[in-house]
Protein backbone atom coordinates (compact mmCIF):
# COMPACT_ATOMS: atom_id res chain seq x y z
CA UNK A 1 0.00 0.00 0.00
CA UNK A 2 2.47 2.35 0.51
CA UNK A 3 4.35 1.74 -2.58
CA UNK A 4 1.37 2.59 -4.30
CA UNK A 5 0.99 5.70 -2.41
CA UNK A 6 4.36 6.86 -3.17
CA UNK A 7 3.78 6.04 -6.65
CA UNK A 8 0.88 8.03 -7.15
CA UNK A 9 2.79 10.94 -5.68
CA UNK A 10 5.40 10.30 -8.30
CA UNK A 11 3.08 10.63 -10.94
CA UNK A 12 0.92 13.52 -9.62
CA UNK A 13 4.00 15.53 -9.00
CA UNK A 14 5.11 14.85 -12.82
CA UNK A 15 1.69 15.23 -14.08
CA UNK A 16 1.17 18.68 -12.52
CA UNK A 17 4.48 19.65 -13.20
CA UNK A 18 8.26 20.86 -11.05
CA UNK A 19 6.64 24.56 -10.72
CA UNK A 20 4.94 23.78 -7.40
CA UNK A 21 7.81 21.99 -6.23
CA UNK A 22 9.65 24.08 -3.67
CA UNK A 23 13.06 26.23 -4.62
CA UNK A 24 15.18 25.87 -1.70
CA UNK A 25 17.71 23.85 -2.26
CA UNK A 26 18.00 20.36 -0.43
CA UNK A 27 20.51 20.89 2.44
CA UNK A 28 23.60 18.23 1.83
CA UNK A 29 24.99 16.44 4.76
CA UNK A 30 28.04 15.67 5.65
CA UNK A 31 29.41 12.29 6.10
CA UNK A 32 29.40 11.41 9.68
CA UNK A 33 32.35 9.39 9.62
CA UNK A 34 35.26 8.50 7.49
CA UNK A 35 36.64 4.82 6.04
CA UNK A 36 40.47 4.23 6.46
CA UNK A 37 41.60 2.64 3.29
CA UNK A 38 41.86 -1.36 2.87
CA UNK A 39 44.79 -2.65 1.89
CA UNK A 40 45.13 -4.86 -1.28
CA UNK A 41 43.93 -8.54 -0.81
CA UNK A 42 46.04 -11.01 -2.54
CA UNK A 43 44.22 -12.50 -6.05
CA UNK A 44 42.51 -15.62 -5.14
CA UNK A 45 42.47 -18.63 -7.62
CA UNK A 46 39.10 -18.81 -9.82
CA UNK A 47 36.62 -21.31 -8.36
CA UNK A 48 35.14 -23.85 -10.62
CA UNK A 49 31.42 -22.90 -10.90
CA UNK A 50 28.77 -24.77 -9.94
CA UNK A 51 26.89 -27.54 -12.39
CA UNK A 52 23.03 -25.47 -13.69
CA UNK A 53 21.88 -25.38 -16.78
CA UNK A 54 23.80 -24.34 -19.49
CA UNK A 55 23.52 -20.71 -20.64
CA UNK A 56 20.77 -20.53 -23.67
CA UNK A 57 23.12 -18.35 -25.76
CA UNK A 58 25.88 -21.78 -26.64
CA UNK A 59 23.28 -23.32 -28.85
CA UNK A 60 23.32 -22.37 -32.38
CA UNK A 61 20.19 -19.83 -32.54
CA UNK A 62 17.20 -21.11 -34.45
CA UNK A 63 15.48 -18.83 -36.60
CA UNK A 64 12.02 -17.88 -35.76
CA UNK A 65 10.12 -17.43 -38.90
CA UNK A 66 6.51 -16.80 -37.57
CA UNK A 67 4.72 -18.62 -39.69
CA UNK A 68 2.17 -21.14 -39.43
CA UNK A 69 3.21 -24.90 -38.89
CA UNK A 70 1.55 -28.43 -37.62
CA UNK A 71 3.13 -30.17 -35.02
CA UNK A 72 2.02 -33.88 -33.86
CA UNK A 73 3.04 -35.05 -30.87
CA UNK A 74 4.81 -38.78 -29.96
CA UNK A 75 1.31 -39.52 -27.73
CA UNK A 76 -0.91 -38.72 -31.52
CA UNK A 77 -1.91 -35.38 -30.22
CA UNK A 78 -2.20 -32.69 -32.83
CA UNK A 79 -1.58 -28.82 -32.93
CA UNK A 80 -2.09 -26.98 -36.65
CA UNK A 81 -1.24 -23.62 -37.57
CA UNK A 82 0.80 -23.18 -34.41
CA UNK A 83 3.03 -19.99 -34.30
CA UNK A 84 6.59 -21.27 -32.63
CA UNK A 85 6.94 -18.24 -30.08
CA UNK A 86 10.00 -19.35 -28.03
CA UNK A 87 12.30 -21.92 -27.83
CA UNK A 88 13.90 -23.32 -24.18
CA UNK A 89 16.17 -25.71 -23.67
CA UNK A 90 13.38 -28.72 -22.56
CA UNK A 91 10.92 -27.23 -25.30
CA UNK A 92 9.13 -24.77 -27.66
CA UNK A 93 6.33 -22.29 -26.41
CA UNK A 94 3.87 -21.99 -29.15
CA UNK A 95 0.89 -19.66 -30.14
CA UNK A 96 -2.11 -21.43 -31.66
CA UNK A 97 -5.98 -21.02 -31.98
CA UNK A 98 -6.95 -22.29 -28.70
CA UNK A 99 -4.37 -20.44 -26.75
CA UNK A 100 -0.61 -20.56 -25.83
CA UNK A 101 1.02 -24.32 -24.88
CA UNK A 102 4.86 -25.66 -24.37
CA UNK A 103 5.29 -28.58 -26.15
CA UNK A 104 8.40 -30.58 -24.32
CA UNK A 105 10.97 -32.05 -26.89
CA UNK A 106 10.14 -35.09 -24.81
CA UNK A 107 6.17 -35.28 -26.80
CA UNK A 108 7.98 -34.55 -29.79
CA UNK A 109 9.71 -36.57 -32.88
CA UNK A 110 13.50 -36.95 -33.94
CA UNK A 111 13.39 -34.55 -36.62
CA UNK A 112 11.77 -31.16 -34.07
CA UNK A 113 14.20 -31.88 -32.07
CA UNK A 114 16.59 -31.74 -34.03
CA UNK A 115 15.73 -28.54 -35.80
CA UNK A 116 15.78 -27.16 -32.44
CA UNK A 117 19.23 -28.16 -31.36
CA UNK A 118 17.30 -30.16 -28.36
CA UNK A 119 20.18 -31.37 -25.61
CA UNK A 120 18.49 -33.70 -23.56
CA UNK A 121 21.18 -32.96 -20.89
CA UNK A 122 20.73 -28.97 -21.42
CA UNK A 123 16.78 -29.94 -20.84
CA UNK A 124 16.92 -31.80 -17.90
CA UNK A 125 18.81 -29.38 -16.27
CA UNK A 126 16.97 -26.31 -17.38
CA UNK A 127 13.72 -27.92 -16.13
CA UNK A 128 15.55 -28.84 -12.46
CA UNK A 129 16.07 -24.97 -12.37
CA UNK A 130 12.88 -24.10 -13.41
CA UNK A 131 11.47 -26.33 -10.18
CA UNK A 132 13.66 -24.35 -7.85
CA UNK A 133 12.55 -21.45 -9.20
CA UNK A 134 9.30 -22.25 -8.89
CA UNK A 135 9.67 -23.55 -5.15
CA UNK A 136 11.95 -20.84 -3.87
CA UNK A 137 8.60 -18.39 -5.24
CA UNK A 138 6.23 -20.95 -3.72
CA UNK A 139 7.95 -20.78 -0.50
CA UNK A 140 8.23 -17.22 -0.06
CA UNK A 141 4.29 -16.74 -1.30
CA UNK A 142 3.55 -18.77 1.66
CA UNK A 143 5.84 -17.02 4.23
CA UNK A 144 3.36 -13.31 3.06
CA UNK A 145 1.00 -14.99 3.56
CA UNK A 146 1.38 -16.30 6.74
CA UNK A 147 2.84 -12.99 7.87
CA UNK A 148 -0.46 -11.07 6.67
CA UNK A 149 -2.50 -13.69 8.67
CA UNK A 150 -0.71 -13.13 12.20
CA UNK A 151 -1.15 -9.28 11.40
Amino acid sequence: MRTILITALLLLSLLVGWRYMPKKPIPTVAPVATVAPVAPVAPVAPVAPVATFAPVATVAPVRLTGTKEDFITTRGKQYTNVIVTRVEPDGILVKYKSGISKLYFAELPKEVQQRFHYDPVRGAQFNVGVQAATARFNANAQQEESRKVRQ
